[in-house]
């Protein structure tokens, strides 16, 4: 990795990922949801002080719940995502008597909200500029208002389709949230310009992500960020190289990839993960490992870095398609030679490891309808590892009940930007956030922090400088410091196993203990 020999400014010595809550002292807006009656449609008797509400950029707006029975909200105002077209996508928060929820919207426009049990009680909050009656956001857009001369756009390419949709959305919108947080803090230090990013949807699919690529670049949108799974940075690695651009991923952890090039990875690759994923196996007593995983760049490069540690027998198992729609085949498939290896070995020696997003969802509701694959224990990786919809779907929870589903997770000691950034996550999908939306927060704050430092976009010059922000830089996943290839450095990982119907953490590994 190239370095650079400047000074750093002092900030930088610092957490500079700065909570939102402490960016500005703004007033704050309270809404109170009033008891409900027949004919209330929105207006002011139904919100108080009223249905539609203002507030200068970076203020806090709350919502009470005076009702006496428990009240929800949702639509983008109580995201904070100001894209949020799809309010059934916004997620929905839902308050006690007396309860409050509140967030800072950073942003200006106008937010959306409303009672899905009553989607007639709706009202809006705009967010203004101080002084200003605010303005309309587009992309194509260079002028915003006057306290910006001018706009940096960069690409956010997402899975919000696709069998990773269910981490995919979440993942987009800690984008989103970081993109409205980085605007509040260049608001706050004074800055001439505002970050803006395109948001397209690579649907699980490397060429899909190809696609969406090219078409960023025709609009001369030269930095990325999202390019979460591994498959899409190998497809559209040549493409990003030859023409300039540079992509900071938040997710892809293939170790045929931590190479010095363009792309600089949040997240650990799978060689430094291996070791804890042998030493898990190891404590279990397992003897022989089966493999499912998907035939792709990720799936094929993590099934290769378990084998080149694993001490037992490795059988290579199934590689499947992606894109292919029915397991069925490869469900007999696997339940008929995990059969044998059960007669050979014992059930309690043989363990399948699988390698994939969603679609374990769909192989366990085939594999309920046999009788071998249930009876081996099953191991998986960072994706499912205290992931909750996968306990929310009776097929898949009874499955990793039934099988004491384990896996290795990927952390760091806890800090302030993470529970606020948890916080937010959770009132929105109500659930336990994933591990990868901390990373696709923390790129947008990285390549946007890299660009105020530089106060340019070149991907020759952000290359040579994001490694020393990233060196100084405290993130929601913690200390973004990284190796010489520009991946994300861990040392640390915890197991975790589903036991009567929650995940529950084993205990933990270091990178040292497990070599």
């Amino acid at each position: 990795m190239k370095r650079l020999n400047v000074a750093v400014p002092a900030l930088l010595a610092v957490a500079i990922l700065a909570m939102p809550t402490a960016l500005a002292d703004h007033p704050q807006v309270t809404i109170t949801i009033n008891p409900y009656y027949e004919g209330c449609t929105g207006a002011d008797a139904c919100y108080g002080p009223g249905a539609e509400v203002a507030v200068d950029v970076g203020g806090e707006i709350a919502w009470t719940n005076g009702d006496e029975m428990p009240r929800s909200i949702t639509g983008s105002a109580v995201s904070g995502v100001l894209s949020t077209a799809d309010q059934d996508a916004a997620g929905t928060v839902t308050l006690a008597p007396g309860e409050t929820y509140s967030l800072r919207l950073h942003e200006t426009g106008t937010y959306a909200f409303y009672d899905p049990d009553y989607p007639q009680v709706a009202g809006t909050v705009t967010v203004q500029a101080s002084g200003d009656a605010g303005h309309t956001h587009e992309h194509d857009s260079t002028e915003h208002d006057d306290a910006y001369s001018r706009t940096i756009t960069i690409g956010g390419v997402f899975d919000t389709s696709g069998d990773w949709a269910e981490t995919g959305g979440e993942i987009k919108t800690a984008a989103e949230m970081a993109e409205s947080d980085f605007n509040g803090f260049l608001r706050t230090v004074g800055a001439d310009w505002r970050l803006d990013i395109i948001y397209e949807d690579s649907q699980t699919s490397g060429p899909v992500a190809l696609e969406k690529v090219q078409a960023l670049n025709g609009r001369n949108v030269k930095l990325l960020v999202g390019m979460a799974l591994s498959s899409h940075l190998q497809t559209a690695y040549q493409y990003t190289a030859d023409n300039d651009m540079l992509v900071v991923s938040c997710c892809s952890t293939a170790a045929h990839l931590a190479i010095d090039d363009h792309i600089f990875r949040l997240r650990p690759d799978d060689s430094r993960q291996a070791p804890a994923m042998n030493t898990m196996l190891q404590n279990a007593g397992i003897e022989v490992l089966y493999m499912v995983n998907r035939n792709d760049a990720w799936g094929d490069g993590f099934r290769k870095a378990i084998k080149d540690v694993y001490g037992g027998i490795f059988v290579e198992g199934i590689s499947y398609d992606p894109a292919q729609r029915d397991l069925s085949a490869a469900a007999g498939l696997i339940d008929e030679e995990i059969g044998e290896l059960i007669d050979e070995h014992g059930a309690d020696k043989v363990a399948v490891f699988y390698v994939g997003f969603d679609k374990i969802i769909q192989l366990t509701e085939i594999l309920k309808n046999y009788e071998n694959a249930s009876k081996v224990r099953w191991f998986g990786s960072n994706v499912q590892a205290d992931a909750d919809h996968y306990l929310d779907n009776p097929a898949s929870a009874e499955f990793f009940e039934t099988t004491r589903f384990t896996a290795v997770k990927t952390v760091t000691p806890d800090n302030p930007i993470r529970q606020e950034l948890n916080e937010r996550i959770r009132a929105i999908y109500d659930r336990e956030p994933s591990i990868y939306s901390h990373s696709a927060y923390d790129s947008v704050w990285l390549l946007g922090y890299a660009i105020h430092l530089t106060q340019s976009t070149d991907a020759d010059t952000l290359k040579t400088v994001i490694p020393l922000v990233a060196e100084r830089m405290e993130g929601s996943f913690g200390s973004l410091r990284l190796t010489d290839v520009g991946d994300v450095a861990s040392e640390y990982y915890e197991v975790w196993t589903v036991r009567d119907g929650e995940w529950v953490r084993e205990y933990d590994i270091t990178a040292n203990a497990a070599e």
